[in-house]
């Protein structure tokens, strides 16, 4: 099958597959040369069914270095040793859809690993918009900034202390982990132990409760039947 049209197939099937809403996420999904944003292959692999939660992962390797590989909802490794992913496209292009980008957006990515997804975002806004991705691993932001040398609108840094110097925005996308747990990157030295074991029982009442999240609130207030997880200097809430 011819790449592009089987970026197009790959693109509809996340949309299926994902409930996607956003016609310009499909077709940044079809896009975006996914395989450009991974070292060489073959590649190590990782589908959902390789996952239990309660072991690491298991891996394989593709057959080749063909790049139709890459485009099936299977997480490809960036970093095989340290267990970094290039995520399973059908669990991160819904985040990407709630954003609901729109040509001009203002966007701000924090851990953009290799840039694929920002690459993604970045085909969303358009070049009227604008992207800030920040990547703790300079290593990493080396070559997403590589990577994303031909989207002048997409900028990468590298300082994981960096601000945005006052930026607004009008979607943010955080992809990294922090508390709770989480099969992606691991902010180490950030974690809260408290606050992971709260965050863990949150997610041990099943989806219905934390699916029914919708806002993170920073002002103070009292605990009501909408917050889902109440803390000193913030809430989950509906």
């Amino acid at each position: 099958m011819d790449l592009a049209l089987r970026r197009r197939f790959f693109a509809e099937e996340i949309e299926a597959v994902a409930r996607l809403r956003s016609r310009a996420l499909v077709d940044a999904l079809a896009s975006v040369q996914r395989e450009r944003f991974l070292p060489p292959g073959p590649w190590t692999v990782m589908a959902e069914a390789d996952f239990t939660g309660m072991s690491p992962a298991k891996t394989r390797q593709t057959p080749d270095a063909d790049p139709a590989r890459v485009y099936h909802n299977i997480g490809v490794a960036i970093d095989p040793e340290r267990q970094l992913f290039n995520g399973q496209p059908a669990t991160l292009a819904p985040w990407i859809d709630a954003l609901e980008l729109a040509p001009g957006a203002r966007v701000l990515h924090i851990g953009c690993g290799l840039g694929y997804y920002t690459a993604v975002m970045a085909a969303c806004v358009g070049d009227r918009g604008r992207v800030l991705a920040f990547e703790a691993d300079a290593a990493l932001a080396d070559t997403a900034r590589g990577n994303l040398a031909s989207m002048p609108w997409v900028e990468v840094r590298a300082d994981a202390a960096a601000q945005p110097s006052g930026e607004t925005f009008d979607a943010i996308l955080v992809n990294a982990g922090v508390t709770g747990f989480v099969a992606i990157y691991s902010a180490i030295g950030l974690r809260d132990e408290t606050l992971n074991a709260f965050v863990s029982k949150l997610l041990m009442t099943g989806p219905q409760q934390w699916t029914a999240i919708t806002r993170v609130r920073r002002d103070t207030h009292e605990p009501a039947l909408t917050c889902r997880l109440h803390g000193a200097s913030f809430c989950l809430s509906q």
